[in-house]
């Protein structure tokens, strides 16, 4: 169920939907009609940090932190990450990627390959849809991303000053 559907089964006012509808969609790539978001904003509101309900948590270090550590465990595991080099082909067959080209020449092989990509970049735009299965095409084209949202945390040195509040 969507996030717009579940809302408007408990609020009549556009606005009041609106609101609440930020917490189904927020961090996934989705829109708010797009399938499984009811379960998100009901998540979001089901989660604690610390003991207060609805609470969110922010990893040390950022974002980047997340990543670093992602790129640490693939790297213990004998992973090897190559950046900034963009693909221009791949050695696919059917099923598998056992290989990729780097847009400076170099080859690589390996049991698995993995992208950062989402997935309608991912096999869109760096495989030749004629090196895929074809049911893995339809698959991906079928695959709807309706929306995404974006949040940005900024520190302030004092109370920013909107006209709507007067004077202080």
């Amino acid at each position: 169920m969507s996030v717009a559907e579940y809302l408007e089964e408990y609020f009549e006012t556009d606005v009041i939907k609106a609101a609440l509808s930020g917490s189904g969609i927020i961090g996934t790539g989705l829109g708010p009609y797009s399938p499984g978001t009811a379960y998100v904003l009901l998540h979001h509101y089901m989660g604690e940090v610390d003991g207060s309900i609805g609470s969110w948590g922010y990893a040390k270090g950022g974002m980047g932190a997340i990543s670093n550590a992602l790129a640490g465990a693939f790297q213990a595991h004998d992973g090897e990450i190559k950046k900034g080099n963009g693909s221009v082909s791949n050695y696919c067959e059917e099923w598998s990627c056992k290989g990729v080209v780097l847009a400076n020449g170099d080859e690589y092989y390996a049991k698995n390959i993995v992208s950062n990509l989402d997935v309608k970049r991912t096999y869109q735009k760096l495989f030749d849809p004629k090196d895929l299965n074809k049911k893995i095409l339809k698959q991906v084209d079928n695959f709807k991303i309706r929306g995404f949202s974006g949040k940005l945390n900024i520190a302030l040195d004092g109370f920013p000053e909107f006209p709507a509040f007067g004077e202080k």
